[in-house]
Order: C-alpha cells, then sequence, then structure tokens
C-alpha cells in the first residue's frame, strides 16, 4: 500500500525501507545482456518493434515490471539516475545529428529535434525531483545498472543506421523504466501523469526512430540503382 513519507515531500510513494547505500541485486539488462558494474554500458544492439498506447504511459508491448529490482533504491536516486540518462541521450543524439548533416541533413535536423527533446525531459525530471524532494539537491546516481546510462562508445566510427539502432533499443528501455517509475511512486496524480507523458514520449522517439531506420535500409539499398542510372 501506497505511504505518505515526511521525507518524500508528503507524496505518496510505493517504496519498502531504503537507503542511498543499499546494494540490492543486480538484475539483467533488458534484452538478456548483464548489467554493467559501472552502470554506463553501450546500450544493446537491436531493432526490437513494440506497439504502445499514446496517453497511456503503457500500450500492448510495455513491459510494465520490466525492472523489478527498483523498490529497493531511494526514489531520489531513480529520478537523478533518469535525469543523467536524458543528459546522456540528449548528447548521442547531438552527435548522430552532426553526423548525420554530412549526407542528410533532414535526418540530422530530426536528430537534433531528438537531442533538444531529451533535454527538456531532463529538465522537467528535474522540476519533479525538487517537487517531490523540496530543498534537497539531486544526488550522485552511482551505479544504479537499471537501465543503464545510454552510451555508444566511439559513435563517430559508426554508421548513423547503426547509431539509430542502438538508440532504438535505448528508448523503449526508458519507456520501461518510466512506466516502472510510475507505479513506484504511487498515487499522487501530478508524478504520474508526468511519469506517463515522459513514457509515451520515449515510445513516440523509438517510432520516430523505426520509420527512419526503414528509411536508412531502403535507401542503402537503392543507392546502388541509382549510380546505374
Amino acid at each position: 500500500m501506497p505511504r505518505s513519507d515526511p521525507s518524500h515531500g508528503g507524496i505518496p510513494v510505493r517504496f519498502g525501507t531504503v537507503n542511498a547505500g543499499t546494494s540490492p541485486q543486480r538484475h539483467p539488462q533488458r534484452g538478456g545482456a548483464g548489467a554493467h558494474p559501472s552502470g554506463s554500458k553501450p546500450v544493446s544492439s537491436g531493432t526490437p518493434s513494440r506497439d504502445g498506447n499514446a496517453g497511456t504511459g503503457t500500450g500492448a508491448g510495455a513491459v510494465k515490471d520490466a525492472f523489478p529490482g527498483l523498490s529497493r533504491y531511494d526514489p531520489r536516486l531513480l529520478l537523478s539516475h533518469a535525469i543523467r540518462s536524458e543528459g546522456a541521450s540528449a548528447d548521442i543524439y547531438r552527435g548522430a545529428s552532426a553526423m548525420a548533416m554530412a549526407g542528410n541533413g533532414f535526418l540530422g535536423e530530426k536528430l537534433m529535434l531528438l537531442s533538444r527533446e531529451e533535454m527538456k525531459h531532463g529538465i522537467i525530471l528535474d522540476r519533479l525531483f525538487h517537487r517531490l524532494f523540496p530543498g534537497e539537491g539531486i544526488p550522485d546516481p552511482g551505479s544504479l545498472p537499471l537501465p543503464p546510462i545510454p552510451s555508444i562508445p566511439d559513435i563517430g566510427k559508426k554508421r548513423v543506421i547503426e547509431v539509430i539502432e542502438l538508440a532504438m533499443g535505448a528508448e523503449l528501455a526508458a519507456r520501461d523504466y518510466y512506466i516502472s517509475l510510475k507505479d513506484l511512486f504511487g498515487e499522487d496524480p501530478v508524478t504520474s501523469r508526468v511519469l506517463g507523458y515522459l513514457a509515451d514520449m520515449e515510445l513516440g522517439h523509438y517510432r520516430m526512430l523505426e520509420h527512419e531506420h526503414t528509411s536508412g535500409i531502403l535507401g542503402e539499398e537503392f543507392d546502388p540503382v541509382m549510380r546505374d542510372l
């Protein structure tokens, strides 16, 4: 049952006893890969396909219990982890945009749009944190592995379509993370709506990337035909 804890700003939450120093069992990253000890691991590749229902923060493809160990962590760290993840995602999209601009300005602009949206998500989460925990500073999340902070090593050496594939997996992981947080933070309607909105936005990002991925594959297949015309 939700409880209203004065240390949580009076907001009902579904956490048990937690503290910042807890080190619960690490859960594997979605897709079967083990969680990286540092909490910062290259995003798993692949192009999973899922459906969802806009406006709900869930949907047929959502994995509501994708991160069952979250309740063992201090909720401040969980939000801090999300804020850091959004910043890392913004940096990845900014780098991918610069890579794409040379060959496909339209795609480069779309990726820059995603970068700006991830920055906005970070701002939203920052405001949510201070609403839930007024007067507190945002802590360093440390090595929470659920999900790992987005990271694409040597991004400049990859094809843009490879970066898109990696980003697609990260967007689905982020969507599942926000759905799990929405459940954990209990019955506060503002928090629930914010986290549901973010989950829907991440699914929207995935769908945009899925479209660009399909277009990119078709373009690569069509390029040799164009050269022979």
